[in-house]
């Protein structure tokens, strides 16, 4: 709805801003300038309550959206108020907080109606000026009848500019003043919203609800510590119950380990004399093993040895075999390789030669022909004699290659198969050399057992030597275990007194830690009772802070009513006069239009004996030339230039007295239409004044003077005319009675 009425308000504006720019187009280029001026101002109102409107949407959209709950996280604030325009941000957040800060409210707007309509009063001036100057104009022009009617028609055309401007002036002020009244609603309403949102969901964002919330975490905090005492004595008689307990378990401890330890040497000497007898027996048994191993191993190093030169100096023959028949291959591959070539050689020698000789007969029998046949001979011979060559050299290496590459063919095939005689012969070798040195291990294997029971017997008599020491190592450790025992009692000694002065040293910090908590525990009821007492003082001063404002508010709303009243008097005092200087301007207005109404009969009455004083002068004329025309009818044909002449001058002077007549006619209808268009105007006059009646006197005066001063300029144009008329009828009665004095001695003479 507000948006229908936004738009009809701006549209309405507008039309009358263009309707008004479009008289002034061509005819009265101030005046247009004026109204596009009104149009800027207008526009740039309209500009600043849209986004004014737009800031209220988005707070309308955002509270909206607002969820049900009424303690939403603290994040969740600060993304909410990223969705207002940032021109609501800081006064919605403060007013969230507690803060009675007012939403921003349009700037410019309020000048700007008020521009606009110092801007309508402005185009009234001009068009005053304009008036004015019509006004001078026609006062110092001349009689003409074009100047009069210029003159008269000056005035109206600049009170049309002055009221078009005024129009397009209060038009846009109107609009434009209530649309801002439609946006300054929309934003009341959304601040209520607001305001009803701030006490229900923004609640715990708030100041005073935050100081509260420390007060009551205060309050809870002073109920625990008695709890908190309590147990603080509780944990120190735990602690001193752990001590006892931790001092038994040491001691039992101590205890068993000493029974563990004992227990242990003794299954340790028992074990001890165990090894040592079975590493006598394993050692005596051992060294007889490893003693025959040796011999074993002795035997087979040397029959390897023998196995291994053996297939070596065969190994030998084979490659030696391979080298020969492999350079003896070679031989035969060069042998026919040279041959190949030299053969190649002679196959080309013989070919150059034959080619030679064919060249020199060819020569010789063309010696006799001529350049042409000798050059076209030559030329299929050089060129067949290259051909045979180019065939002979393919044939040759065709040959060569076939030849080489059955050489290495056979080559190939024989190094294949001494190749597979080779590793044959190594097969064999390697097979039979396996074989030995299995067999090798097999007796080395046995020889290792050999000799592993031989050095069990060794190891035997060795273990009887270590069973001396191992016996003093017993005496040792059963020193050390005495020295350990003596060390355990004088630790378990110093644990028990450490013990003591731990119990002592917990005693006195939980007496201190006692003494610390009782003496928190008064600072903290002292602490309350000054908090209490403080916040008893701070009421009991917010009380009678707020006794007297209290008192006074009452009082205020008790005066209301009276305060409403006396208002409410003022109101119809200030109505009723209100309502006396309009009746008085209204009398005033109908004093000036008797005024008007008696000047206009007047001037229709002095317009009437004008017509008839023309008329009777018309009538007198026409008797005075009958009475002289049948007077001197004997002396036409005598006097018939002169009566010519004078007919002629009547006739002039009848022509320009009807000229006048109808002017005066003319002037009289102006007179008429313009007081029409004049009462016209001042009911245009009473319409604005009606609208704006804080100007009111001060036009109405401007334009009752206004017209009164074209009433009186029209008043003197009249009187003008009327002493021009009486001035020419005075003349034409002095040219009557010259030329009556004329006619009388002409008479006479006759």
């Amino acid at each position: 709805m507000t948006r229908l009425l936004f738009a009809t308000a701006f549209l309405l504006g507008a039309t009358a801003i263009v309707w008004t720019g479009l008289g002034f187009a061509g005819t009265h280029a101030l005046a247009f300038v004026i109204t596009l001026v009104i149009g800027g101002v207008y526009l740039i109102g309209i500009i600043e309550l849209l986004k004014f409107g737009r800031a209220t949407a988005t707070l309308g959209v955002a509270l909206r959206t607002i969820p049900e709950q009424t303690d939403p996280p603290a994040q969740w604030l600060e993304t909410w108020l990223n969705r207002l325009d940032p021109s609501l941000r800081n006064a919605v957040s403060l007013r969230i907080e507690g803060e009675r800060v007012g939403l921003p409210a349009p700037v410019f707007t309020p000048y700007l109606v008020g521009l606009l309509v110092m801007l309508g009063l402005l185009g009234t001036f001009v068009g005053m000026v304009d008036t004015l100057s019509g006004a001078v104009l026609a006062l110092r022009g001349s009689t003409e009848l074009d100047a009069i009617r210029a003159g008269l028609a000056a005035p109206i055309q600049g009170l049309g500019v002055a009221f078009g401007t005024s129009v397009a002036g209060v038009a846009a002020s109107a609009m434009l003043g209530l649309i801002s009244t439609l946006v300054r609603r929309d934003r009341m309403l959304a601040t209520r919203v607001l305001e009803s949102k701030i006490a229900t969901v923004f609640r715990g964002f708030s100041l005073a609800h935050r100081r509260q919330q420390a007060f009551d975490a205060l309050q809870v905090q002073t109920r625990a510590l008695p709890e908190v005492t309590d147990k603080l004595q509780e944990l120190a008689t735990q602690l001193a119950s752990m001590g006892d307990k931790l001092g038994e378990s040491l001691l039992a401890n101590q205890r068993q380990f000493q029974d563990s330890t004992d227990k242990r040497y003794a299954e340790l000497g028992q074990m001890a004399d165990s090894l040592g007898e079975a590493l006598l027996s394993n050692q005596s048994q051992f060294q007889a093993a490893t003693d025959k191993r040796y011999a074993q191993l002795e035997t087979m190093g040397d029959k390897l040895a023998e196995a291994l030169l053996s297939s070596q100096s065969q190994f030998q023959a084979a490659t030696d075999q391979r080298y020969a028949q492999l350079e003896s291959m070679g031989d035969k591959l060069g042998e026919a390789l040279l041959a190949n070539q030299r053969r190649f050689h002679e196959a080309t020698g013989e070919r150059y030669r034959e080619l030679a000789a064919s060249v020199g007969v060819s020569l010789q029998e063309s010696l006799a022909a001529s350049g042409r046949a000798a050059g076209e001979s030559v030329t299929p011979v050089v060129a067949e004699a290259m051909a045979g060559i180019s065939q002979m050299l393919q044939d040759t290496n065709t040959q060569l290659a076939d030849t080489a590459a059955s050489q290495l063919r056979a080559f190939g095939e024989e190094f294949r198969a001494a190749s597979a005689s080779l590793l044959s012969t190594f097969e064999t070798t390697s097979s039979s050399w396996a074989e030995q040195s299995r067999e090798l291990q097999g007796s080395v294997r046995e020889s290792m057992t050999d000799s592993s029971r031989e050095f069990a017997d060794t190891a035997r008599s060795t273990f009887a030597s270590m069973l001396a020491e191992i016996g003093k190592l017993m005496q040792s450790t059963e020193t050390l275990v005495q020295a350990r025992m003596a060390s355990e009692e004088t630790w378990q000694d110093q644990q028990g007194d450490r013990l003591k002065q731990l119990t002592a040293v917990l005693t006195t910090e939980l007496a201190s830690l006692r003494s610390r908590e009782e003496q928190g525990h008064a600072a903290a009821v002292s602490r309350l009772g000054e908090l209490e007492a403080n916040v008893a003082e701070h009421l009991t001063r917010l009380g009678q802070g707020l006794e007297e404002p209290m008192i006074r508010l009452i009082e205020t709303a008790s005066e209301t009513p009276r305060a409403a009243a006396e208002v409410i008097g003022k109101l119809r005092a200030e109505i009723s006069n209100n309502i006396e200087r309009d009746n008085r301007l209204l009398e005033e207005r109908q004093r000036v239009m008797d005024d008007l109404n008696k000047l206009s009969v007047s001037l229709a009455q002095t317009a009437a004996s004008q017509r008839e004083s023309v008329e009777k002068l018309v009538e007198s004329s026409a008797g005075a030339l009958q009475d002289i025309s049948t007077r001197f009818g004997e002396h036409i044909l005598a006097e018939i230039a002169k009566i010519s002449e004078a007919s002629t001058h009547l006739a002039g002077s009848a022509t320009d007295l009807s000229s006048l007549g109808e002017a005066f006619g003319l002037a009289v209808e102006m007179f008429n239409t313009s007081n029409d268009t004049m009462i016209e105007h001042l009911g245009r006059v009473e319409e604005s004044m009606e609208k704006s009646s804080n100007r009111s006197d001060e036009q109405m005066a401007y334009y009752v003077a206004q017209a009164r001063e074209i009433i009186d300029q029209s008043m003197l144009s009249q009187k003008e005319i009327v002493e021009e008329l009486q001035r020419l009828s005075r003349n034409k009665q002095t040219a009557k009675q010259a030329k009556g004095q004329q006619r009388t001695p002409e008479t006479e003479a006759s």
